[in-house]
């Protein structure tokens, strides 16, 4: 995986984490998928990446799209970095749609 800046626990002040480049890397574990996604540059989300992100944790069975947070995507982020994991985060449960 690439480093990026920001990924790794640091001195960096709480401030400056702002505006890091936020990727995160995600496994599906039922449909086999993987993404890397950069879904915050410079302190903005980046909208298309959000949408590829919403597909990825779509309901598998029906893919059925959902609409996440994107504070959500900030939490997991924060922990990835805190953690020092370079692993992709294997996703066992994501969005259900009221159909299953």
């Amino acid at each position: 995986m690439r480093k990026e800046p920001c990924s790794q626990k640091s001195k960096i002040s709480t401030a400056a984490v702002r505006f890091c480049e936020r990727t995160i890397y995600l496994y599906h574990v039922h449909t086999g998928e993987s993404i890397a996604a950069t879904f915050r540059v410079d302190g903005q989300y980046d909208r298309a990446v959000l949408e590829k992100l919403n597909w990825f944790l779509r309901d598998w069975r029906t893919d059925a799209p959902t609409k996440m947070n994107p504070k959500l995507f900030d939490v997991i982020w924060e922990t990835y970095r805190e953690t020092g994991s370079r692993e992709p985060i294997h996703i066992l449960s994501a969005y259900r749609s009221p159909e299953t």
